[in-house]
């Protein structure tokens, strides 16, 4: 037999063969096919059908729309603008414009409030007399109270005032009359924002007709937006991502140096007192140095994230360490995340007055200096978080802004435990800070200055059990409000940069309103400070007849210190260097009280201590024993001649409001121990508090012409 019907049978296969393949293909692309269509069903939401409407009326379709897609997107940019909120105050969220750390939002100027997404609730003091609890204002995304609800009732809201009863349409012969009710409905897809609107309108000219569906497509992602902002609120809450930049970038700057920060931990092995820092000038300088560290940050894989390439491990880890550690749950490389601390916004930083050494020096031998640093680094302050989407809104644009809060206490990370963050609920508000729980009288506070005169933006707190910030004065000098009720009375705060307040007591348990008194807040003040000296001779045991001015080689170091009537008073510290190549130095920012002042007289010029003979014994039972002190001649090139202290032992200095504001400079005197011949002698120069107490009547400061 031939193999005619081989052939035969192999062309059959082969078309069988390609007919499967298409079928196979034909499958596949449906396969897909339905794939994309589920894929759309899960990411596009379920939207109600828009009805076609008469070709008469599509003009007016088309009118409500257009107004419909304005108002929504005014609306997306106020949210944007305010992190979430339309309005914060009828939300209970106000910002403490003096205290920025003490609020609940952080004030953008002119006009702009933006609330905290992650921030401590509780006062910046607490911890001591009340628990540190933490507190969100993040709205919620979708719900009853949230981004969606707002949006939805400000379009309802606004689109009768942009429709304007039709106008355009009535001039040409339409009648346009209200059916129904405005409902809106907005939904956040995964791409874009979606509102519809059920607005029932009988149109008639040539003929009668009903329309009542609307809707419009913004192309803005708050979907994906509020996400990413989820991500770094939640990032910052778990990783402290803001405290550990901080500390990172203060550290290059601390050192045992006047013109540095102060040391976190540190010891020095030198003469007199060690280096002293003035609080105010430490925070302003901490101040200028996170700025640019802050705004240094980014997200990784954003838009605007780029990996800077350093040339060493310790730089190249200090760079990666300014980018934020975050478990993204989604891309967001089509957004860009900024960062920042602006000028205006002071921050909190809980440190003393003076910031100076634990230990000064050795009271037996005071020329080896010993000097403890350690300073526990307590700072609070705001930063901007601004998310953008540079495609959204067709290329214009669109920006989603919130503040979170960084807390470091100890030079560690104030933070809290608990869940995330989701994409619902909220921490439950603090009924002290919820102006809407304040159930007091109207109570009127009035503030003047030492003249008697009003002064206006004076920021008002009330502290109990936590602190509230009330408000700021008027320009009359005047706050009326209710107050949180609070058991047996609690205290009034009030902060304005050019003038000191004390703490007044308040009692909110009353039932009708009342005026409290004037409350007079006193000016800060500078004034002219120089020191003299009276010279006590430990050989004599004799004070000089008169006092006597510095020597060249001498210098002064001043700290006075306001003496507080409570805990929650402001501090009052001044602080000056005095010499005679600088006669009159300057102690700023004083007013009316009792102070605390110490003084420390340096000498620079060298002195030598030379070996002193001591014999002991020789009695009846022994021969004499003798020996130098000390040993060798002592060579000193910096050492303590003396100084002063005022304080409760030895009496504090009163500055009355008549000495303080006369125009006088103030004299300050100490008491110096020279010649300075023996060992001992440097250990009564050292002495200042056993000295001033000997000597008080000679050290009292005087304000001179």
């Amino acid at each position: 037999m031939e193999k005619r019907g081989f052939s035969l049978d192999k062309k059959g296969q082969i078309a069988i063969f390609i007919i499967v393949g298409i079928l196979i293909l034909v499958s596949a692309v449906s396969v897909i096919y339905i794939r994309s269509i589920v894929t759309k069903e899960k990411i596009a939401p379920e939207l109600p059908r828009i009805a076609r409407v008469a070709d008469e009326v599509e003009p007016i379709q088309d009118y409500v729309e257009f107004c419909i897609n304005d108002i929504g997107e005014q609306g997306l940019k106020k949210l944007g603008k305010q992190g979430g909120y339309l309005d914060l105050e009828e939300n209970g969220i106000s910002a403490n414009p003096v205290e920025p750390t003490e609020g609940k939002a952080i004030v953008f100027p002119p006009d702009l409030m933006i609330p905290y997404w992650w921030y401590l609730e509780s006062s910046n003091e607490c911890g001591k007399e009340f628990p540190c609890t933490f507190g969100s204002e993040r709205p919620e995304l979708e719900g009853q109270i949230s981004i969606q609800s707002q949006l939805q009732d400000y379009v309802s809201g606004e689109l009768r005032a942009c429709l304007d009863d039709f106008a355009p349409f009535v001039e040409q012969g339409f009648t346009v009359e209200e059916a129904g009710d405005i409902t809106t409905i907005v939904t956040f897809t995964q791409t874009d924002t979606i509102i519809y609107v059920d607005y029932p309108l009988e149109v008639e000219k040539e003929g009668k007709h009903t329309i009542n569906q609307f809707y419009t497509r913004i192309p803005v992602n708050m979907k994906k937006m509020y996400s990413l902002a989820t991500d770094i609120v939640n990032s910052q809450k778990e990783f402290c991502f803001l405290e550990r930049r901080t500390m990172m970038s203060l550290n290059p700057f601390t050192g045992v140096d006047k013109d540095k920060l102060p040391p976190i931990s540190e010891m020095t092995f030198e003469p007199g007192g060690g280096v002293m820092w003035e609080r105010q000038k430490v925070k302003e300088k901490i101040e200028s140095i996170i700025t640019p560290y802050i705004q240094g940050m980014t997200v990784y894989d954003t838009l605007n994230y780029e990996r800077v390439i350093a040339d060493n491990q310790v730089t190249q880890g200090f760079y990666d360490d300014s980018v934020l550690p975050l478990n993204l749950e989604g891309t967001y490389s089509d957004l860009a995340v900024t960062f920042d601390y602006l000028s205006w916004w002071p921050l909190y930083f809980g440190s003393p007055s003076i910031i100076k050494p634990e230990s000064a020096g050795n009271p037996i031998i005071p020329f080896i200096g010993v000097q403890r640093y350690n300073n526990p680094y307590d700072i609070s302050f705001p930063t901007l978080i601004n998310i953008k989407d540079p495609e959204a809104l067709n290329g214009e644009g669109y920006s989603l802004k919130f503040a979170l809060e960084a807390n470091i206490r100890n030079n560690k990370c104030l933070n809290a435990t608990g869940e995330d963050l989701q994409g619902v609920s909220l921490p439950e508000r603090s009924l002290f800070n919820n102006r809407e729980t304040w159930s007091s009288p109207n109570i009127t506070i009035n503030v003047v200055d030492k003249e008697d005169e009003p002064i206006p933006e004076v920021g008002v707190s009330f502290i109990c059990t936590d602190k509230a910030f009330i408000g700021k004065t008027d320009e009359e000098g005047k706050l009326t409000s209710k107050f949180p009720k609070c058991a047996p009375e609690g205290k009034l705060s009030l902060i304005e940069y050019d003038y000191f307040s004390p703490i007044v007591k308040l009692n909110t348990l009353i039932e009708e309103e009342t005026e409290l008194p004037e409350i007079k807040m006193w000016p800060y003040k500078e004034v002219e400070v120089s020191v003299d000296k009276w010279a006590y001779d430990p050989s004599t045991g004799q004070i000089s007849s008169n006092p006597l001015s510095l020597g060249f080689d001498e210098e002064a170091i001043i700290t006075i210190e306001k003496v507080k009537q409570d805990a929650y008073e402001q501090d009052v510290v001044g602080f000056a260097e005095y010499a005679l190549n600088n006669t009159n130095a300057t102690m700023t920012r004083l007013v009316p009280g009792d102070y605390e002042v110490e003084i420390v007289l340096y000498s620079h010029d060298e002195i030598i201590i030379q070996p002193d003979r001591r014999c002991e014994g020789g009695g009846f039972w022994g021969g004499e024993e003798c020996y130098y002190v000390p040993e060798e001649p002592l060579v000193l090139d910096e050492f303590v001649m003396g100084g002063a202290v005022l304080d409760q032992s030895t009496g504090y200095f009163t500055i009355t409001p008549e000495d303080l504001y006369s125009g006088k400079d103030l004299k300050l005197y100490i008491i110096t121990t020279e010649p300075l011949i023996k060992l001992e002698h440097l250990t009564t120069a050292g002495d200042k508090q056993a000295m001033s107490s000997r000597f008080r009547q000679y050290i009292e400061p005087r304000f001179e012409e």
